[in-house]
């Protein structure tokens, strides 16, 4: 991006928001910097143990996090402020597959106002039919 200005691999441009990065409904890629911030902030997460990372954040403070298992097979955990932790994709595999699904099937979509939001519905049916 010679020319232009970046920030953790997302080009800048006047008056981007969050909402103009977002893969996922609310999510966006973490940096390494901003990854290491939550580590310290759940030490000691039953769900999360010792080998995990975050992959994707929130404007929030939630997250996905990639975890690993003694067996060495990674499963993605939702982190949401407030709330147990709980594993949510059975590999990072898995994870992507759903949110393309939801691309796929609509229920990821710009609204009106160039928004991305989704449909609730659509995502626990999409969601129940391919999570492992």
């Amino acid at each position: 991006m010679i020319g232009r200005r970046a920030c953790n691999g997302v080009e800048l441009h006047p008056g981007q928001i969050q909402d103009d990065i977002n893969i996922v409904l609310g999510y966006a890629p973490l940096s390494l910097i901003e990854a290491a911030r939550f580590i310290g902030s759940y030490s000691g997460d039953p769900v999360l143990g010792d080998h995990w990372v975050p992959v994707l954040g929130g404007a929030g403070g939630d997250v996905y996090a990639a975890v690993w298992g003694s067996n060495g097979n990674v499963r993605v955990a939702g982190v949401l402020v407030g709330e147990e932790t709980e594993v949510e994709f059975g590999s990072l595999e898995n994870m992507v597959a759903v949110f393309n699904e939801c691309y796929r099937r609509g229920v990821y979509f710009v609204n009106g106002q160039g928004h991305l939001t989704m449909d609730a519905d659509l995502y626990d049916d999409v969601y129940e039919a391919a999570v492992e």
